[in-house]
């Protein structure tokens, strides 16, 4: 009974945990997941044909508005004189608004900002959603570097269980003994079967970024990172900040409302309309010439209350402009100290707990191997290895993480090439 027990909980173990790799032909880098997404993203292609939209609209605000032709008879009928149809006139004249004041071309300035402004927010889409393929593909790549080690450890814990079934059936120690070591074996299954099922989701999540649900490929690419320090960036902050897209669009939308305010003033000149015709009676066969010129008397309405919202309009997108660039300022200068003070750990565990927890490990491996110690302080060995690999791999990630944000935030996207990249 107990031997087939041991041969389920082998075949469980190495049926529940494959080899983790794949063809190399399907491992995705960080560079090649941009690129689908640029391609391919939803939000990308709503964020175009809004560009499409403003650039449309702003064609059509270059017109002029059309003339109006009309045709049209007087003295229909009536009495006495007008009876019947001898008196009638028939006239044709034609209609033109004539627009003052530069209306026409403060509207088409107008368009054309709106035009500025979607492809700008066509660059902020593009932004975000390179930060999010950049979460969810280092949020895989942590992921896929704890189940190599969660299969480690499960590996481990088999080979404990074993060696423990052994010792008990020979009478050396007690079976609740071979109980505890079952617990730590299906705590690793379970702890290793969660993980599988995260990594599985991560991966539909990050293809969901290029517009599929089913990934089309096996990892992602596992390389170190790049060396880029960024430290020139507090020197050379007014460029970045100038060509950051949500900076770029802040500005844009102060020279939106300044053209927009121009145009309200401008519509406290009135628009005239002149129409010019000709007209003909009937009965004579006379025909006699008019022109009429109409416009409103700007009495009551002087737009004053347009002026006032958009000369206070003004005012709110040049505040919004100072925070956005103080947001995206702090933003940076916050991702630079995190920069650094994670790479100061990682050099830390790098050098001192790292190779602590792996001369430990080999020490234990050679006492057991000689037959100084037992099997279960070997796993503790290797455990407390194990702990110090992850932990190592996760502040590898929050690097990677940090690092790509500042990348992309200041436009640096070719240092990500290093990231990712066999």
């Amino acid at each position: 009974m107990k031997l087939l027990l041991r041969i389920f909980l082998f075949a469980a173990l190495f049926t529940t945990f494959p080899a983790f790799c794949e063809d190399k032909n399907s491992i995705l880098t960080l560079t090649n997941a941009l690129h689908r997404s640029i391609k391919h993203s939803p939000a990308i292609k709503a964020a175009q044909a809004k560009v499409l939209i403003a650039a449309g609209e702003l064609r059509q605000a270059r017109l002029w508005p059309n003339p109006t032709l009309g045709f049209g008879y007087d003295k229909l009928g009536g009495n006495k004189e007008f009876a019947g149809t001898q008196e009638i006139e028939s006239e044709l004249k034609l209609q033109q608004e004539i627009i003052t004041a530069g209306k026409l071309s403060k509207e088409t300035r107008i368009a054309a900002l709106k035009h500025k402004i979607a492809a700008i927010e066509e660059e902020v889409t593009k932004l975000n959603v390179k930060l999010e393929v950049t979460r969810k593909f280092i949020r895989l790549k942590s992921l896929q570097s704890s189940l190599n080690t969660e299969m480690e450890f499960a590996e481990l814990a088999q080979k404990n269980a074993d060696a423990i079934t052994r010792k008990m059936e020979a009478g050396e120690i007690p079976p609740i003994e071979q109980t505890r070591a079952q617990i730590r074996l299906t705590a690793a299954q379970s702890r290793y079967n969660k993980l599988k099922r995260e990594v599985q989701t991560a991966k539909i999540e990050l293809s969901s970024e290029w517009g599929i649900t089913k990934p089309d490929f096996a990892l992602v690419a596992e390389n170190s990172l790049a060396t880029y320090t960024p430290d020139h960036l507090l020197s050379n902050q007014n460029a970045l900040l100038a060509e950051h897209p949500e900076v770029k669009l802040a500005s844009a939308l102060i020279e939106l409302s300044e053209a927009e305010k121009s145009l309200e003033k401008a519509k406290t000149t009135p628009d005239f309309e002149i129409e010019a015709g000709i007209a003909k009676e009937r009965n004579n066969r006379k025909h006699f010439y008019f022109a009429e010129v109409s416009f409103p008397l700007p009495i009551f309405n002087r737009n004053q209350g347009k002026i006032m919202a958009a000369e206070a309009h003004v005012t709110e997108t040049g505040h919004n402009y100072e925070q956005v660039c103080l947001k995206v300022k702090t933003r940076l200068l916050e991702l630079i100290e995190e920069l650094h003070a994670v790479r100061e750990e990682r050099s830390s565990i790098e050098a001192v707990l790292l190779p602590g927890a792996e001369r430990s490990y080999q020490q234990m491996q050679q006492a057991y191997d000689q037959g100084e110690t037992e099997l279960t302080e070997l796993f503790d060995a290797t455990k407390v290895f194990l702990e110090a690999k992850n932990l190592y791999n996760q502040t590898l990630t929050e690097e990677m993480r940090i690092f790509t944000k500042i990348c992309l935030h200041t436009n640096q996207e070719n240092q990500l090439f290093e990231i990712g990249s066999n």
